[in-house]
């Protein structure tokens, strides 16, 4: 498996685990219905870039670059690092690393 998937596959994984968290801490139900959604739309792509790699990982580099704006944003109305800044790094992270891996994927 290329780098490219692994990252969509680690990225849903951390929205599953921080629906639940969010969730278990604070019984937001919003936070596990968002990480749960998340991580679907992101598995989505994963699949997306078995037959086609490049579609694929933009999209999810897409999704990236819509949730790291959504979680950056919101850390800078809120300034609380837990969870938007913690989670708008993974998403900064994430998009880097599908961008990087959308250029080296053939089509």
């Amino acid at each position: 498996m290329d780098f490219g998937r692994i990252t969509l596959l680690v990225y849903a994984f951390l929205m599953v685990v921080g629906g639940v968290i969010g969730y278990a801490n604070k019984k937001s139900v919003v936070s596990l219905v968002a990480g749960l959604a998340s991580a679907l739309v992101l598995l989505i792509a994963f699949k997306m870039a078995q037959n086609n790699p490049k579609g694929g990982l933009a999209f999810g580099a897409f999704l990236a670059f819509l949730m790291a704006g959504n979680f950056v944003s919101r850390y800078m109305k809120t300034h609380h690092f837990m969870p938007n800044g913690l989670f708008g790094i993974v998403s900064v992270v994430a998009l880097l690393c599908l961008v990087a891996a959308t250029l080296q994927a053939k089509s």
